[in-house]
């Protein structure tokens, strides 16, 4: 589950009107790799699984997806998570139990194209950009993590975090829609 599923900081950009989703398509598949999430209403042409899921506000196990994508190892990742209904009860329970439901939530990772790249993400009205970028040229004050691949360690019921996506902050400030604890 660990290679399929990560955490990822619940937040949000731009508003979402009913009847919208929030899908994200992969639009350069060469490197740099770049993913645009923009909202889309029914008709969908496309099929489209979800990729970051949150925590039911109930105390039953489930997961409600907040945005989807239309990659294959996103459908891959719900497969696999609809099969392993113990470890959606445990990242439930665990963030319930932490205060933690309204924070984390669960994300399809992606892979970056090479090791000096990370992901960036980058928001303009109701577009979302999410690219691959040159690590070195990113400054750490304007970023913040927000998406962690789970990584299993010899000790029972630890695990080590390790950044795979970030976003932009605006002018090097925080924006209303990020936790305040969390910080660059």
């Amino acid at each position: 589950m660990c290679d399929s599923w990560g955490i990822s900081l619940l937040h949000n950009h731009w508003q979402v009107e009913d009847g919208e989703l929030p899908i994200q398509d992969a639009i350069r598949t060469d490197s740099p790799l770049e993913y645009e999430t923009t909202p889309r209403q029914a008709p969908f042409t496309k099929k489209y699984w979800p990729s970051i899921l949150a925590a039911r506000d109930s105390h039953d196990a489930g997961l409600d997806a907040v945005e989807f994508s239309t990659q294959p190892d996103v459908e891959t990742a719900n497969c696999l998570l609809v099969r392993n209904s113990q470890f959606v009860s445990e990242v439930c329970s665990a963030l319930r139990e932490n205060n933690l439901a309204d924070t984390f939530g669960l994300i399809v990772p992606k892979e970056v194209s090479s090791a000096d790249l990370e992901f960036v993400e980058f928001n303009e009205d109701k577009v979302s950009l999410l690219k691959e970028t040159v690590s070195a040229t990113n400054d750490p004050q304007n970023l913040i993590e927000t998406s962690w691949r789970i990584v299993p360690t010899e000790v029972a019921g630890k695990c080590e975090k390790s950044c795979f996506s970030k976003c932009v902050v605006s002018g090097g400030k925080h924006s209303h829609s990020h936790p305040k604890v969390h910080k660059p």
